[in-house]
C-alpha cells in the first residue's frame, strides 16, 4: 500500500509542478489563460490571479514569482517521492517537504484572503500539497 499512495503522491506533485507552469507560462504570456490542457475549475482569470504575483505575497526568492519556484519544488517533491520508493532514503524525508510545502501554503492563502483573490490554480496547488502530505503520513 506504501508503494501505491507514495505513487500518487508523487503524480500529484508532477499535476501541481503543471500547474505552478500553466501559472507562470500565464503570468509571463507564454500562452493563453484557457488552455484546453487544463481543466476548467483550473483556469484562472489573468487579471486577478497573476495581479498576486506582484504583491508581497506573490514573490519569494529574488523577486522571482512563486510559481517559477512551484515548478522546481513541486517536481523536485515528486522526485524525492520517487526516491524514498526506491529505498534512496528515508520515507520521512518526502513527508518533511511537504510539510514545509503546506507551511509555505497557509502563509500563501493567508496572503490570497488579505488580498481577497480567489485563485483557483493557487488554490489547487495548496490543496494538491495537503493532499500529498496526507498521502505520505498515511502511507
Amino acid at each position: 500500500m506504501t508503494s501505491l499512495t507514495n505513487g500518487f503522491a508523487a503524480l500529484l506533485a508532477v499535476a501541481a509542478g503543471i500547474l505552478s507552469f500553466y501559472f507562470f507560462g500565464i503570468y509571463s504570456r507564454w500562452f493563453s489563460s484557457t488552455q484546453k490542457w487544463v481543466p476548467s475549475f483550473c483556469r484562472m482569470e489573468t487579471q486577478s490571479c497573476t495581479s498576486i504575483v506582484d504583491s508581497a505575497y506573490g514573490r519569494f526568492l529574488w523577486g522571482i514569482p512563486n510559481a517559477f519556484w512551484g515548478i522546481f519544488a513541486e517536481l523536485g517533491l515528486a522526485g524525492i517521492i520517487v526516491g524514498s520508493l526506491f529505498g534512496f532514503w528515508s520515507s520521512w524525508i518526502p513527508a518533511f517537504f511537504a510539510l514545509i510545502f503546506v507551511a509555505i501554503g497557509l502563509w500563501l492563502i493567508f496572503g490570497l484572503i488579505r488580498l481577497r483573490v480567489a485563485c483557483p490554480v493557487c488554490l489547487t496547488v495548496h490543496a494538491l500539497n495537503l493532499i500529498i502530505l496526507i498521502l505520505l503520513i498515511i502511507g
